[in-house]
């Protein structure tokens, strides 16, 4: 269970990826004088010394100062933790300049009136001046589905998100659920329906947070936040070149979307199944 140390995915995980699952169970306030101390100690500092340019696998920042139209943007943004972030889809609307300045916002959202009840939220934001943002990531091109009105309306993206499984209060898996968990789940419905391939979804969350990692110096210095793009990556497993962690589908590769079509068998194969929250 990410959170803590005691239920690691393998027995043979390298030391750094407990330390991913060990760090958001860390909780409260954090100044940025300690932030750096805590980077600088050997815990914290062999999680992000991979953050290196010449780490093969690493995520790099783009220069750009707004986003891209027709691509679909994931959103980390900070909630007073030090490792732990709201997740969220983004999809830029390319009428309004800079792009990025609106758009729309795919998450779930936890209720103030009663512990553990979650919602899907569909809504108008934006991301680029938002002051809570830490770090974008560039997930996939998906103006393969049209316009940005096709991209957001009530038969593409929507319904897919809206499949993801958000547990009832009192349950063990609400006691689990949050931002993140629901993130991922619907990273695999977007990969099942053909909008992204994402061959290991334990993978990706390990690239976010590398990369939400790496946005928190600029962030708490009141720097805004940083914009990433996957880059090519070794796969960890078979030690051979990868295409990249997220690849993009083309025109060619596109079929009808059916959020409720059973996935295609080559496709559900190649996901790892997500370590449990």
């Amino acid at each position: 269970m990410i959170g803590t140390i005691s239920k690691v995915r393998e027995p043979t995980a390298p030391p750094w990826c407990r330390i991913w699952w060990f760090y958001p169970t860390v909780r409260g306030q954090f100044h940025k004088s300690l932030w750096k101390q805590l980077r600088s100690r050997s815990v914290l500092g062999a999680a992000t010394t991979m953050d290196s340019p010449d780490t093969p696998d690493a995520m790099h920042p783009l220069s750009s100062e707004e986003l891209e139209p027709g691509l679909l943007y994931a959103v980390l943004s900070y909630r007073g933790e030090l490792a732990s972030w709201n997740w969220a889809f983004f999809v830029p609307n390319p009428a309004q300049k800079p792009i990025g300045s609106s758009g729309t916002i795919f998450h779930v959202v936890d209720s103030a009136d009663s512990i553990g009840e979650w919602k899907f939220e569909k809504e108008q934001k934006d991301v680029i001046s938002s002051p809570h943002v830490v770090a974008i990531i560039r997930l996939a091109d998906v103006g393969f589905l049209g316009s940005y009105e096709d991209i957001v309306g009530p038969d593409s993206l929507t319904p897919m998100f809206k499949t993801v499984v958000i547990p009832v209060p009192g349950t063990t898996a609400n006691a689990e659920f949050s931002s993140r968990v629901w993130f991922l789940d619907a990273i695999g419905i977007l990969h099942d329906c053909g909008v992204v391939q994402c061959d290991d979804g334990w993978l990706l969350e390990r690239e976010l947070r590398r990369c939400a990692f790496t946005a928190m110096d600029k962030f708490l210095e009141s720097k805004g936040w940083t914009a990433y793009r996957a880059e090519h990556y070794r796969d960890h497993h078979t030690g051979t070149p990868s295409a990249g962690l997220l690849r993009h589908i083309t025109h060619e590769h596109q079929y009808r979307i059916n959020p409720h079509r059973p996935p295609p068998q080559s496709q559900s194969q190649t996901r790892t199944p997500r370590a449990s929250h």
